[in-house]
């Protein structure tokens, strides 16, 4: 069975972003346990490279128009509505960390996509 043209896009985009989420945790902790960076070098490190390797694998993939202004822009923006909300899961809602940055990041993830798409970044959107 064949997804349709948005699942299959969202599918990709959603498999980019949590093989790179599980490259992030294994580059901090290589570059802050093993190594000793310090947390914020390591964690900044990662960050970068995470952003620019999603990128990189969008465009790659063809799923998404070469625009690094607005995929940045859309980033801060998705990246600013992550604190707050994880901040209500834990500390009004008293959710665990792990949960509560699981559903955020992952619904957020989606709301992402919808954006991405809505500005035109995403191809056949």
């Amino acid at each position: 069975m064949e997804l349709p043209p948005r699942a299959k896009r969202l599918s990709i985009f959603i498999a980019i972003g949590i093989v790179w989420s599980l490259l992030s945790v294994l580059g901090n902790w290589f570059l802050i346990d093993f190594l000793s960076l310090p947390g914020w070098l390591g964690s900044a490190i990662v960050a970068v490279a995470a952003f620019f390797g999603r990128y990189a694998n969008y465009l790659l993939v063809g799923l998404m128009h070469s625009h690094l202004i607005k995929y940045a822009s859309t980033n801060i923006l998705f990246t600013l509505l992550q604190i707050p909300l994880i901040s209500i899961g834990v500390d009004l809602l008293n959710f665990p960390a792990m949960p509560s940055s699981i559903a955020v990041i992952g619904l957020l993830s989606i709301f992402k996509f919808g954006a991405l798409e809505r500005i035109g970044l995403i191809k056949g959107g």
